[in-house]
């Protein structure tokens, strides 16, 4: 008989404990992501079990549409599929990129709803996703190694579950410098192995793990809006910094000749790219790494409101990627990845300015949107005592690089729903904790979990 997934109103979250079974299936359907079938697309075996058990989710749509943080997430998610089909019927896209399109959509709000619902009722269940995730990551490494060079193999194969494993084995342990020094080393290989944006990500969490460990003693209940506003502003200055003092170490020499070579030239075409060199190295640098992104800002401006459809091609755009790339002296390697994903396909290179281009407004709204919710659980992180602050810490630092830089891929859906619905459960759980401590017994405010009553308060500050 398989487990129960809805939550059970009657028992305190931290006290619900799952069985085994239940356990063993989290791990397997996270180890699911690693394992791709193409039918129209391309899904994992994840996404079609999170597909099947959706469907057998129908009867929770209430609890699924309770917490406000989730109904806004799926309203938003509404919002993009409408404004997608909107462009894509407005466009005549073909069939071929529109079911496509449309897919991606409904397969997103699919895993998106599944996972909401199974950390709704028990938050632990994320360290058995983590798990999974993890081992699913390394048996799709495996499965490379003696077919990608060592640099490939670290940045698209064992990266990531190192973050996860390392945020899951000092989750007890958050305090213990031996996290940072774990922190430092993840840094170090990233930059050893070419994946620079790894280590920044790296560094950004050891430097908020620093600030915790002045918070950690106080709780801030109160402040996690007026933090998660702060943080997007300090983030901004943080990566003009980072890279300043970056490409400072690696034009002197710091990190060998190679990387002073690599960033020389990313630096040259960043400025060709940009047309503009007062606008100063360290955007170049940025400019040169993933110069595609320009590009689609230009899409973007030229059409703002509705999108160029589903799996959006436009010569007009293609060629002004490859004169702006011949001009900066950007590989034809480089050039070439765009036309190997799709043929004429518009490039982006990210989740925010991808879903914009192909579906309009609608698309760029949901992730904004998405984008406040990583600043809020950093914030959370930093005000409360949360039982994964190692884990949430350099994941939702990476999951903000990836929403403005990294192409939305099959395995991006899957994480991208995973770290929204979790977000969405903590947060939630948090805003209902602070409003039955100081809420009146006139207007009682049942929780996300259980009624007032049941819901333990906060600890009082010392």
């Amino acid at each position: 008989m398989m487990p129960a997934f809805a939550p059970n109103p009657r028992l305190r979250p931290h006290v619900y404990e799952d069985a085994l079974p239940m356990k063993l299936f989290l791990l397997l359907i996270g180890a699911g992501c690693f394992w791709e079938i193409r039918i129209i697309g391309a899904f994992t075996i994840a996404e079609i079990a999170l597909l099947g058990l959706a469907v057998f989710h129908l009867k929770d749509l209430r609890t699924l549409f309770a917490g406000k943080i989730g109904r806004t997430v799926l309203l938003l998610a509404g919002v993009w599929f409408v404004s997608q089909v909107a462009t894509d019927l407005y466009r005549a896209t073909p069939f071929r990129d529109w079911s496509r399109g449309w897919g991606r959509i409904v397969i997103w709000t699919a895993n998106f709803s599944t996972l909401y619902l199974w950390l709704h009722g028990n938050l632990k269940r994320a360290a058995w996703l983590i798990a999974g995730f993890a081992l699913g990551l390394i048996a799709y490494a495996c499965l490379r190694i003696g077919y990608w060079h060592a640099g490939a193999l670290w940045k698209f194969g064992f990266a990531l579950p190192t973050l996860y494993i390392c945020g899951l084995i000092f989750a007890r342990w958050p305090g213990s410098p031996l996290y940072g020094l774990a922190l430092l080393g993840l840094a170090g290989a990233g930059l050893a192995l070419s994946f620079r944006s790894y280590s920044g990500v790296c560094v950004a969490a050891l430097g908020l793990w620093i600030v915790w460990l002045f918070m950690r003693n106080r709780e801030h209940p109160h402040a996690v809006r007026k933090l998660g506003w702060m943080l997007a502003g300090a983030s901004a200055i943080a990566l003009a910094l980072g890279v300043f003092f970056y490409s400072t170490l690696a034009l002197n020499n710091a990190f060998g000749d190679d990387e002073r070579y690599r960033t020389q030239e990313q630096m040259r075409r960043g400025v060709g790219l940009l047309g503009n060199s007062t606008l100063g190295e360290p955007i170049g640098l940025i400019a040169g790494a993933r110069g595609e992104f320009l590009v689609a800002i230009r899409a973007v401006a030229d059409s703002p409101l509705l999108g160029h459809g589903s799996w959006a091609k436009n010569p007009l755009y293609n060629e002004l990627w490859m004169t702006m790339a011949g001009e900066a002296h950007i590989s034809e390697v480089r050039v070439a990845q765009v036309e190997l994903v799709e043929p004429g396909l518009i490039p982006s290179h990210s989740h925010v300015l991808g879903a914009w281009v192909d579906a309009g407004v609608g698309g760029g709204v949901f992730w904004i949107y998405a984008i406040g919710l990583c600043y809020a659980v950093l914030a959370l992180s930093l005000c409360t005592r949360q039982p994964l602050t190692t884990y949430l810490l350099p994941i939702y630092s990476l999951f903000l690089w990836d929403i403005f830089f990294s192409p939305f891929s099959t395995q991006s859906r899957l994480f991208s729903a995973f770290y929204i619905a979790l977000a969405a459960c903590l947060l939630e759980r948090h805003f209902a904790r602070l409003n039955a401590t100081v809420g009146s017994a006139a207007a009682p405010v049942r929780t996300l979990f259980a009624p007032v009553s049941a819901q333990p308060p906060f600890r009082s500050p010392r």
